[in-house]
């Protein structure tokens, strides 16, 4: 074999490899991120990736920042975040601010 075609080799590997990792990564966060800026709430892609990485429910704080902004609250992830490492119920503080 050529220099050339073992270099060519490694080269698709690479690339399929990195489109594995991106197509896994859509496939987790894409859905949610998408729900959140179809309804209004934006919530940036790699904050949803690093709510996975330190073990916050993104659902969670998705659905209650949804509900906020509809409501006239303006409620970061970050605060939403925050509460819920602290041990809060985020669901819950958002309805009775909304009430």
């Amino acid at each position: 074999m050529s220099e050339w075609t073992t270099i060519t080799g490694v080269l698709i590997l690479v690339a399929g490899v990195i489109c594995f990792i991106l197509a896994i990564l859509l496939f987790n966060f894409g859905f949610l991120w998408l729900r959140a800026w179809m309804s209004g709430a934006p919530v940036g892609f790699f904050n949803l990736v690093g709510m996975w990485v330190r073990r916050i429910p993104g659902k969670l704080i998705v659905d209650s920042r949804v509900a906020a902004v509809r409501s006239g609250l303006d409620v970061s992830t970050a605060q939403l975040e925050s509460h819920y490492l602290a041990g809060g119920n985020v669901m819950e503080t958002v309805r009775a601010l909304i009430a």
